[in-house]
Order: C-alpha cells, then sequence, then structure tokens
C-alpha cells in the first residue's frame, strides 16, 4: 500500500491531491480486476487499525504552531466548532433520507474490539523506550519512535481515562520532555526535532491510509448502491457546507483571509487537507490544527449528538462526512455497526471536497467569500 501511494505521488501530480488520484484508481482496479483485492486487503485491514496513530503527530506537534492574538483564536475555535457539529447535524438529517432511515433488524451487539495489549504489557512497552533515554540524545528516532506507538497500545487498552489519541499525545509528550532533560536543551527543541523525525516517520502513513479507503469503499460498494440517494445527498451538500458555510462564516466573524483560509478543509483528512490548504495559499500548520481539533470534537463528542435511534449507516456517514478519520477510528471502536458507513463517508467526502478545491473558479470563489481577492489565486 505504501509503495501504491509513493507511485501515485509520481504518476499524478498536481492538480489533484495525488492519494485522491491515487485511491480512485486502486478503487477503479478493484472493480475491473477482484482478483487484486487478496493483495492489498490485509495492507489496507493494517492501515485502518493504525489510522489514529498515524494523526497523533500533528497533536503531539500542536505547540509548535505559532498561535494566532487570542481575538481571532477564539473566532477560529468558534467557526471549527459549529462548523462541526452544523456538519454533523446536517449530515445525519440527509443520511437519513431513504433505505439508510430504515432501522436495521434486531441483533445480537457486536463485541467490543479487543485491545491491542493487555494492559499490564502495554504498560510495560510504554515503559520500555524509556530504557533508550540514555542513548537518546544521540539516536533520537528510536526513542521517539517506540514512546509514540507504546503510548497509542497504552491508550487503546481502556484503562486510560482519556480519549486514546489525546492520552496517545499527552504520554508522547512525557517522552519528548525526558528527551529534552537529558539532552539539556529546551522542551520545544526536543518537540521539534521530535516533528522531523519520529514524527515525519508516522505522519508519512496517512497518505497509504487513504488509499486504503479504495478498499473499504469496493468492499461497501453494495452498501452504497443500494443507499445512494442518502450517501450521495449527504456527502455532496455537507462537502460545500463545510468549504462555502465555513467561508461565510469567518466573513460573517470577521476573521481575517489568513485565519480563514486554513479552516476550509478542516473536514478532510490531513494529506487531503493540506493539499486543498495548498491551492487555497493557506497555512499548512493551522490547517492540520484545525482537521486535529475537529477529528476530536467529531470523536468524543458524535455520539452525543447523534443517537443509537438513527440507523447505523446513516449514523456512520454522519460521523465520517463531519469528522474525516479520526471520528471513523473511534467509531471501529465504539459502534462497529455504523463504522461502513463511516469509512465511507469519510472517503467520499474527502474526495469531493478536495476535487473542489482543485478547481480554479472553485478557488476564487472561496478567496472571494473570506475576503482575499486581493490575493492572487
Amino acid at each position: 500500500m505504501l509503495a501504491l501511494s509513493q507511485a501515485s505521488s509520481l504518476v499524478f501530480p498536481a492538480p489533484l491531491p495525488s492519494p485522491l488520484l491515487g485511491a480512485a484508481s486502486l478503487l477503479s482496479l478493484l472493480l475491473l480486476v477482484p482478483a487484486v483485492l487478496p493483495l492489498v486487503a490485509p495492507g489496507a485491514a493494517l492501515l485502518t487499525a493504525w489510522m489514529a496513530l498515524f494523526f497523533s503527530p500533528s497533536l503531539i506537534s500542536l505547540p509548535l504552531v505559532a498561535p494566532p492574538p487570542p481575538s481571532a483564536l477564539a473566532r477560529m475555535l468558534a467557526v471549527v466548532v459549529l462548523g462541526w457539529a452544523s456538519s454533523l447535524l446536517l449530515a445525519s438529517r440527509l443520511a437519513s433520507v431513504g433505505p439508510a432511515a430504515t432501522p436495521p433488524a434486531p441483533s445480537a451487539p457486536a463485541p467490543a474490539p479487543s485491545p491491542l495489549l493487555p494492559p499490564c504489557a502495554a504498560a510495560v512497552l510504554y515503559a520500555s523506550p524509556f530504557l533508550l533515554l540514555p542513548f537518546a540524545a544521540s539516536l533520537p528516532l528510536p526513542f521517539f519512535l517506540a514512546s509514540n506507538v507504546a503510548a497509542f497500545v497504552l491508550c487503546n487498552t481502556r484503562r486510560i481515562p482519556l480519549h486514546p489519541l489525546l492520552g496517545t499525545a499527552l504520554l508522547s509528550q512525557a517522552a519528548v520532555f525526558a528527551h529534552s532533560l537529558l539532552a539539556g536543551c529546551a522542551p520545544r527543541a526536543s518537540l521539534a526535532l521530535y516533528a522531523s523525525t519520529a514524527g515525519a516517520q508516522v505522519s508519512s502513513l496517512l497518505a497509504p491510509s487513504v488509499l486504503a479507503l479504495a478498499v473499504s469503499v469496493h468492499n461497501r460498494r453494495a452498501l452504497i448502491a443500494s443507499s445512494w440517494l442518502p450517501t450521495l445527498l449527504s456527502v455532496v451538500a455537507t462537502s460545500l457546507h463545510g468549504l462555502f458555510g465555513t467561508a461565510l462564516a469567518c466573513r460573517l466573524l470577521r476573521l481575517p483571509p489568513r485565519f480563514s483560509l486554513p479552516l476550509l478543509s478542516r473536514q478532510i483528512t490531513s494529506p487531503l487537507a493540506l493539499s486543498a490548504a495548498a491551492s487555497l495559499g493557506a497555512d499548512g500548520s493551522l490547517a492540520i490544527a484545525a482537521v486535529v481539533l475537529t477529528g476530536l470534537l467529531g470523536s468524543v463528542f458524535s455520539g452525543a449528538l447523534v443517537g443509537k435511534e438513527v440507523a447505523p449507516l446513516a449514523r456512520g456517514l454522519a460521523v465520517g462526512i463531519s469528522s474525516h478519520g479520526l471520528g471513523a477510528a473511534a467509531l471501529s471502536r465504539e459502534d462497529p455497526e455504523a463504522f461502513p458507513g463511516a469509512a465511507v463517508g469519510m472517503a467520499l467526502t474527502g474526495a469531493v471536497t478536495a476535487g473542489l478545491a482543485s478547481v480554479p473558479a472553485v478557488r476564487r470563489a472561496l478567496r472571494v467569500a473570506v475576503g482575499a481577492a486581493a490575493v492572487a489565486a
């Protein structure tokens, strides 16, 4: 899957994001040559299971992002929080049209997914990278990488009273702080070193994860075909709402364009959001911060806004559309019955939103909407 992702970046350069075009190509190949599926399915399943880990470097490195002025930051947070909630409710309403609204036949509840390791073994795994501390100053990559992965495994035992991604970020930052004490440097310098070494390595697997979504869509093609109307309505309407509704909200709140443009791609996964931000001339680090915050909101609070009385497909579509990979990853653990819809919603919304942002006329309209018409598109 990693090789396919690298090949797509060479074969499909601009204007569309290469992971998106690679995923479309892989989906086409799977539809035309089904025999390819057994070759890519194991890698896709592995990437999907660990997808939340690949988002963690963005959250761990968040203190490195230069914060906007307090007044702008408050307005940006308002746009992200209200935008996420309105996207979720809009997608939930539209996804409940037609077949998606039909409640499933009663069935035994799906068993909760097993943790990656038993709690004691996970705790030992998290402690083990600290044995590398004497060598961490000269060999930071093994230490940072081991502590990042071990923190994720420990937080997925459900013994940590935090959301797994938040717990992973905090435990990984603790390891970064320990490195700074040993190396005798500022914590910010150690965090920058983490971001350029282990963080870059872990984040690089996000693009292959986008390709893995092609396998999820292929495996649910019958579901999409039987519920094409709610899927189409919710994906297209929420993608337009995410781009133009966010731009309008930023304009109404008089948020300067340099802080507005990074928010427009808030509801799609990081590789596609970075590509959309580059197309719009937006700050990539702020765009990733908005993506991470949106995903966190979706993974923690979606269940409170979309009740269990909503059909599983509609629940999944709403979460995947509004909260991208982090929301889908949370459903894979907490609501496995709704996860297929989340995978479909995440993949199609990412494709539609990133595709729209790559169209010159749409880019110009978005820049005008946020008041950036004077800046060259």
